[in-house]
């Protein structure tokens, strides 16, 4: 039976090249669709004037109402994860949780 401090496994290496640049190609694509999507969002709003009427009246307080809910959403997920964080680093602390760790496969 052999017993560590460290219950979780171990990170070997450093991320593969490949791995890597297949993130940033994903990353790096995703940032020129958002890029194209704005331009041709600002370009119709120049042209055809009505559509400002649209953003102004739907987009902006979707928008708003979508800021008011992630606040919301932080300001109760934030103490929940601090108590959480703390629990596992008691936990870990005392070796109160080591059995069930044994229990993995």
């Amino acid at each position: 039976m052999n017993t560590s401090d460290d219950v979780s496994p171990a990170q070997t290496g450093q991320p593969r090249s490949v791995t890597a640049n297949s993130e940033l190609i994903e990353v790096t694509g995703r940032t020129a669709r958002i890029v194209k999507i704005s331009v041709v969002i600002i370009l119709g709003l120049l042209i055809w004037w009505p559509l400002v009427f649209f953003a102004i009246a739907v987009i902006v307080p979707t928008l708003v109402v979508a800021a008011i809910l992630a606040a919301l959403g932080a300001a109760i997920a934030a103490p929940i994860w601090l108590l959480v964080r703390r629990v596992r680093v008691r936990h870990r602390a005392h070796r109160s949780m080591l059995s069930l760790h044994r229990l993995r496969p």
